[in-house]
C-alpha cells in the first residue's frame, strides 16, 4: 500500500493561468507531475506551460509516460474533440 494523495487536473495552463497551477502544486505539496502527452501537444495547447518546462521553472519532478501516443492515433469515429 502507498501513502499519499493523488491530485488530478487538466494540462497546466490550458484552462487556467499557469501561475494558479504553480501556486496550487506548491500549496498542496505536490512532488511529481505525470505527463501523458507529447511536448508538441503541450506546446500547442499550453504554450506557457511548455515554455516553463523548457526553462526548468516547474518546481516539481516531471515524469514522462513513454511511449507517448499522439491524440490523432487514438481517434474514435464519431467522437468529438476537446
Amino acid at each position: 500500500m502507498c501513502r499519499g494523495h493523488l491530485f488530478l487536473g487538466s494540462m497546466p495552463g490550458r484552462f487556467e493561468p499557469l501561475d494558479i497551477f504553480l501556486q496550487t502544486i506548491v500549496t498542496l505539496r505536490v512532488a511529481h507531475v505525470l505527463c501523458l502527452v507529447s511536448d508538441e501537444e503541450i506546446a500547442r495547447k499550453s504554450p506557457d506551460y511548455h515554455a516553463a518546462i523548457q526553462r526548468n521553472e516547474i518546481p516539481v519532478k516531471l515524469l514522462e509516460c513513454s511511449p507517448k501516443i499522439e491524440p490523432s492515433a487514438m481517434r474514435v469515429p464519431g467522437a468529438s474533440r476537446v
